[in-house]
C-alpha cells in the first residue's frame, strides 16, 4: 500500500458515525435563527479550540459572529475553505427533541444546515486527528446570516439582515483562501452557477373610508380601496413573470438554471403600528389606505438586477394609478469559471466517486436556481463550487438527515482537503 493510500486510510478511520450523530444533535438543539447566532457560534468556537484548531472570532454585530477554525499549513501551500452557515429560519428546537429513527436524524432545520456543519467540522478534525500535516491552510468557516432575509420598511432589526452578511464579513476581514467549497445543501451535486436576487416592494395607495360610505366606481383607477387596485398589479406582474422565467433560463454543461419571479407577500389594511409600538385597534370596517406586495426575482448571472427594475417600472407605470416600486435587496449571480474551478470540480468528482462508488449526479434545477454564499466567492474571484449533503427534495420540511449520506459527505470533504492542500510528508 502506498504512503498516499495509508494517509487516506488513517484519515477515514478517524471519521466516526456515532461522533457525527452526536455533533449533529448538539448543533441542531442550539437554536440559531438569523440574527441570533451567538450561542451556536460560541459552541463551535469552543469546539475548534478543544480540537486544536486555531479559533478565529469575527464579530459582525451584537449577538452574532462568525466562528472560524483553521488548521495551519506547513509550507504556504494551496488553501481551502469549507463554508457553512449557522443560521436557520425562525424555529424553536426544544432540548431533547432531536431523535434517531430508521438511520435518520430528525429535527428542525437539521438539513439546512446543522448536519452539514457537523460534516465539515469533523472532516477537518479527522485530518488533524490522523496526524496528517497539510501544506496549505484548511479553513472551516461557519458564518452568520446566509438565510434569505433582507431589511425593508420598518423591518430593520438584526434578524432582518441575512443573505450573505456573514460571508461578506468573512472575506472583507481577511479570511481568504485559494479555493472554497460552500457546503450548503446541493443534493450531493456539484453546482457551478447560481442566480442573483432582486427583492421588490410594490406599493399602491388608496383612501381610508368607512364601509357604508364606500363607492365602487366603474374604473379601477378611481377605486379608493388599495387592495382592489393591487389585484391589477398582481395580474400584471404574474403575466410578466411567466415571460421573464422563460427568458431567464440558462443551460450549463453541469446543469440547468431556471430563475423564478414569485410574489411572496401581500400586506394591506389594519391594524397599523405607530412609532413607539402602539397599535391601532383592528378596523375591519375601513378600506386600506395602502397595499403592498413583495416580489422575489432570481436573476441569471449575465443580468444586472437594475435591468429587472427598469423592466418592472416600464411595465407597471402604464397602469392607470400611481404606485411605488422599491428594490430593497440586490445581489448579482455568477458562474464559476476558469482552471481553478475546473480543478476543484474534478477533484471533488474523483473524491465523490471514491466514497460513493458512483458517478457524481447532475444538479437538480431547483438546486441550480437558488442564491447561496457561493456567489460571494465568485464575486471576489476565488475558485469555488457549491457541494453539500442534503435530501431536501426527498424531505422538503428539512427535518430529516440520512446518516449514511452525511457520513460519506464527511469523508468526501476530508479527501478533497487532502488533495487540495497537499500532505507535508517531511
Amino acid at each position: 500500500m502506498s504512503t498516499e493510500e495509508t494517509t487516506i486510510d488513517r484519515i477515514l478511520a478517524e471519521i466516526d458515525r456515532d461522533e457525527l450523530v452526536q455533533l449533529v444533535i448538539s448543533l441542531t438543539e442550539l437554536d440559531s435563527p438569523t440574527g441570533c447566532e451567538k450561542e451556536i457560534a460560541t459552541f463551535i468556537l469552543n469546539w475548534f479550540e478543544e480540537n486544536e484548531f486555531q479559533p478565529v472570532k469575527q464579530v459582525i454585530e451584537d449577538e452574532r459572529f462568525n466562528a472560524i477554525g483553521i488548521l495551519r499549513g506547513s509550507e504556504n501551500g494551496p488553501s481551502l475553505t469549507l463554508n457553512g452557515h449557522l443560521d436557520t429560519t425562525m424555529t424553536m428546537q426544544p432540548k431533547g427533541s432531536v431523535y434517531i429513527k430508521d438511520d435518520k436524524i430528525h429535527g428542525k432545520e437539521v438539513a439546512n444546515m446543522k448536519a452539514g456543519l457537523a460534516a465539515i467540522m469533523l472532516s477537518a478534525r479527522a485530518i488533524n486527528r490522523a496526524g496528517v500535516r497539510l501544506k496549505g491552510d484548511l479553513i472551516v468557516a461557519t458564518v452568520a446570516g446566509e438565510i434569505s432575509v433582507a431589511p425593508t420598511g420598518t423591518f430593520q432589526e438584526t434578524q432582518d439582515r441575512g443573505e450573505g452578511i456573514g460571508t461578506r464579513h468573512l472575506l472583507a476581514n481577511g479570511i481568504w483562501s485559494d479555493y472554497a467549497i460552500v457546503a450548503d445543501g446541493s443534493e450531493y451535486t456539484i453546482v457551478r452557477a447560481q442566480p442573483g436576487v432582486a427583492y421588490f416592494r410594490i406599493t399602491v395607495k388608496g383612501d381610508e373610508n368607512y364601509t357604508p360610505f364606500v363607492q365602487r366606481p366603474e374604473n379601477i383607477s378611481d377605486n379608493p380601496n388599495a387592495i382592489i387596485k393591487m389585484t391589477k398589479v398582481i395580474d400584471t406582474v404574474e403575466e410578466w413573470a411567466k415571460e421573464y422565467e422563460q427568458k431567464a433560463i440558462r443551460k450549463f454543461p453541469w446543469g440547468r438554471m431556471e430563475p423564478k419571479a414569485i410574489i411572496t407577500e401581500i400586506e394591506g389594511g389594519m391594524p397599523r403600528i405607530i412609532p413607539g409600538g402602539w397599535r391601532e385597534p383592528l378596523h375591519a370596517s375601513q378600506t386600506p389606505p395602502s397595499c403592498e406586495i413583495h416580489l422575489d426575482v432570481r436573476v441569471p448571472p449575465d443580468m444586472n438586477p437594475i435591468m429587472v427594475k427598469h423592466d418592472l417600472e416600464n411595465l407597471l407605470r402604464k397602469l392607470p394609478f400611481n404606485l411605488e416600486i422599491e428594490m430593497f435587496r440586490s445581489q448579482m449571480g455568477y458562474e464559476g469559471k476558469g482552471l481553478g474551478t475546473d480543478y476543484l470540480h474534478s477533484t471533488l468528482e474523483n473524491c465523490y466517486e471514491r466514497v460513493f462508488q458512483a458517478k457524481s449526479p447532475a444538479a437538480p434545477v431547483g438546486v441550480s436556481s437558488m442564491w447561496t454564499d457561493t456567489n460571494l466567492y465568485w464575486e471576489v474571484g476565488i475558485p469555488a463550487i457549491k457541494w453539500g449533503p442534503c435530501e431536501i427534495i426527498k424531505y422538503p420540511d428539512r427535518r430529516t438527515a440520512e446518516i449514511d449520506g452525511y457520513l460519506k459527505a464527511t469523508k468526501v470533504y476530508s479527501l478533497v482537503a487532502l488533495e487540495i492542500c497537499g500532505e507535508d510528508k517531511k
